[in-house]
């Protein structure tokens, strides 16, 4: 009996113990807590680790004290003080060490296997397939939901990989993603990002740039991803303040675009709607003009042929643009004719004018001023044109030389001034849903007398003809951008062709000739 009661005395001994070590233990973890929340994360640390000493088989603890050594890590993600790299190693191994504990020792849901999930193909694009494995994802149910712990785990762990820069350990973990999941083209991006931005490796970065076109021959943004890779050495020194890379000889410039073309190329034959290669193979042709060197005027065929070279890689980069414009649904730019022959043109054929937004300067005439229904005004303006040669006359003779004293220039050519009248729709105010809409009389009318106060104002529109009256329909716009104007015209693009075709003929002739001159040159010496 005595015995019995020893026994019994003990085991209520070490119950009694076990009930105080658990609770002493959760209130080191609560302490933990308090300071982890006030980003003491050094002590809070501490107090899990006494919790563990008491408690070691702690599971939520080791969840906040990978939680507390990561937030040290991130501080430190961006130092090169030797010290703080030394801290944050230490802390990422605190950190990893802890998840993995936490992931180890959790409840697990049942049946659920830890593999990568793929992207299932699409019904619309593998028939059968995808229906298939779409019908297989529905019968999962429950189970397709995963284990949104186990995301939770491998996310930070990838954050404090990437933190500390543990390259080998992230080149891993996306290798294994890899091969578990061929068919997802991201990944390629990821391992390249990886090996370029955190192990310092563009090399290798650059082969899985290459990798994504080889495998993926059908993906336009592979082929666009490396093109763009492949034009980084063109930038410009900032600091330099050329639009060029100055470091890089002329000859390698146009290699290094010739080779971006290409790229760009591809990608839009694939993609024809997508704009972005556009847009870099525009700077791409802009580079090869400005890598073109020539005198100007051109002392040879070679300095004509650049000349002409030059403008057809910039007119190239304009059709670039004007292709974004399209896809974007972006408007020309209006163009600013010359005001003589826009009224001579016009008068001959107002239909080639019908689809053309122009830009004109003139005097607003005071008098004229006036609106003519709700957001709609009328504004004569005056134009100075030159007024053309007479019927069957070529031109007007050269004014006779000043007499002596008198000056050196004889009269200007007379000078008549057109009427215009500018009819100009002002934006009419939304109103929000149960509210009037705002008036903006106030202003319409501050910038009506901004225009009558100016000494010249433009106005942008169509122009069309009312009896003998000439109008222009203008109207306020929301969005200002446009699309410019080409650098040059169709009619030059087409001389620029026949002159290049004439100079590489000269070129050759010159060629031919020269080396004429010197076997000639070899005969006589040997005589």
């Amino acid at each position: 009996m005595r015995r019995q009661l020893a026994i019994l005395a003990a085991l209520s001994m070490a119950l009694g113990l076990t009930a105080c070590t658990k609770i002493q233990s959760r209130d080191l973890i609560r302490e933990g807590n308090t300071l982890y929340k006030n980003g003491q994360f050094v002590e809070a640390i501490e107090k899990y680790d006494a919790s563990l000493e008491l408690e070691p088989g702690g599971i939520t603890v080791q969840w906040n004290r990978a939680m507390a050594a990561e937030s040290i890590v991130l501080a430190l993600k961006d130092s090169t003080d030797e010290a703080d790299l030394a801290r944050r190693k230490e802390y990422a191994t605190v950190a990893l060490e802890a998840l993995s504990a936490w992931n180890d020792g959790r409840d697990k849901p049942a049946g659920f296997e830890d593999v990568p999930a793929c992207s299932a193909p699409k019904a619309d694009e593998e028939g059968e397939e995808g229906e298939e494995a779409a019908e297989a994802d529905a019968e999962e149910g429950e189970e397709a939901k995963g284990d949104p712990e186990l995301e939770a785990y491998k996310g930070h762990r990838l954050a404090i990989l990437g933190a500390d820069a543990r390259c080998d350990d992230l080149i891993e973990h996306w290798r294994q993603m890899h091969m578990a999941c061929p068919q997802n083209e991201d990944l390629y991006m990821t391992i390249a990002q990886t090996f370029e931005d955190i192990c310092g490796m563009p090399d290798k970065a650059d082969e899985w740039y290459v990798k994504r076109t080889e495998d993926f021959p059908e993906s336009s943004k592979a082929w666009y991803s490396l093109a763009t890779r492949r034009f980084g050495p063109l930038f410009p020194d900032v600091d330099s303040g050329l639009p060029f890379n100055s470091t890089l000889d002329a000859s390698r410039r146009m290699e290094i675009a010739d080779e971006v073309i290409k790229l760009l190329t591809t990608a839009t034959e694939i993609e024809p709607k997508y704009r972005d290669p556009y847009v870099w193979r525009s700077m791409a042709y802009t580079q090869k003009s400005l890598a073109r060197e020539y005198l100007d005027p051109p002392d040879t065929p070679d300095d004509a042929i650049e000349a002409i070279m030059a403008r057809r890689d910039s007119m190239m980069a304009w059709k670039e643009t004007k292709a974004v414009c399209d896809i974007d649904k972006i408007p020309d730019c209006p163009i600013e004719p010359e005001v003589t022959e826009l009224f001579t043109d016009f008068d001959a054929n107002p239909d080639a004018w019908k689809e053309q937004e122009i830009s004109l300067w003139g005097h607003v005439v005071d008098e004229t001023v006036k609106q003519i229904e709700s957001h709609v005004w009328e504004i004569g303006i005056e134009i100075e044109v030159t007024p053309p040669p007479a019927e069957g006359e070529e031109g007007a003779e050269a004014p006779p030389p000043a007499p002596e004293g008198e000056g050196e220039e004889g009269e200007a050519p007379a000078k008549t001034m057109q009427m215009v009248t500018v009819r100009y729709t002002f934006l009419k105010p939304v109103a929000v849903e149960g509210e009037e809409a705002p008036d903006n009389s106030e202003e319409v009318q501050a910038q009506v007398d901004l225009w009558q106060r100016q000494k010249s104002t433009n106005y942008t529109g169509f122009l069309t003809k009312e009896g003998d009256t000439y109008v222009l329909l203008s109207k306020q716009k929301q969005f200002l951008g446009c699309c410019p104007p080409a650098p040059i015209t169709a009619e030059e693009e087409t001389a620029d062709e026949a002159r290049l075709k004439e100079l590489y003929e000269q070129k050759k002739a010159e060629e031919e000739a020269a080396e004429a001159g010197k076997g000639k040159g070899k005969k006589g010496k040997g005589r």
